[in-house]
């Protein structure tokens, strides 16, 4: 939406309400503005609209640098629930175990878990909800069937009810296992 539908809305009734949108800045570059803004009543008719304008190139740049982070990294970066449930995943997934991303969201980390892993999911969800930091290995079922062994570091946000994963593929490096990852297995 431009500046003027912007306006244009806050006059016709819309809700306080905030938006970004793109500046000029004194030396020519390009700034990210972020502007909070509602109507002022006087007897029901709009006479003004009050309005924070905001600099927020740095904050855009961050995030379009982590997003670039999160997109390109060749590790598994998740985002999971206390109970299991994939929120968030990175490109990484699919690359290294062939499910697209919308295969996954909503679903359990237990549904791709190896059958002999999924206890050690259950006690260390456990140790998140009490706050510890968890580093441990476990193997992922493939979209083809075939099983990748992840070694895992893992940081609970207890508010939130959430941990962050980082898992990076060591089924090469692990040649005593490597064998036994020529199995193939099948997720419901």
């Amino acid at each position: 939406m431009s500046w003027p539908e912007h306006i244009a809305a806050k006059i016709a009734g819309e809700p306080a309400s905030s938006y970004e949108i793109e500046c000029l800045g004194k030396d020519g570059q390009r700034i990210a503005v972020e502007i909070n803004s509602r109507v002022i009543l006087d007897k029901g008719v709009p006479v003004a609209i009050q309005g924070i304008a905001r600099n927020v190139t740095d904050r855009r740049r961050a995030e379009e640098e982590r997003d670039r982070l999160y997109n390109v990294s060749n590790d598994l970066l998740a985002t999971i629930s206390f109970d299991g449930t994939l929120l968030h995943i990175n490109p990484a997934w699919e690359k290294n175990l062939g499910y697209e991303g919308k295969e996954l969201i909503g679903r359990s980390i237990d549904e791709i878990t190896h059958v002999d892993d999924c206890q050690q999911n259950a006690v260390n969800i456990e140790r998140f909800r009490d706050g510890v930091c968890v580093s441990f290995e476990s193997r992922l079922i493939c979209k083809d069937g075939s099983i990748l062994w992840i070694s895992w570091n893992s940081t609970p946000m207890v508010a939130e009810g959430i941990f962050y994963a980082v898992g990076r593929n060591i089924t090469e490096k692990n040649t005593p296992r490597k064998s036994s990852s020529s199995t193939r297995y099948t997720t419901n």
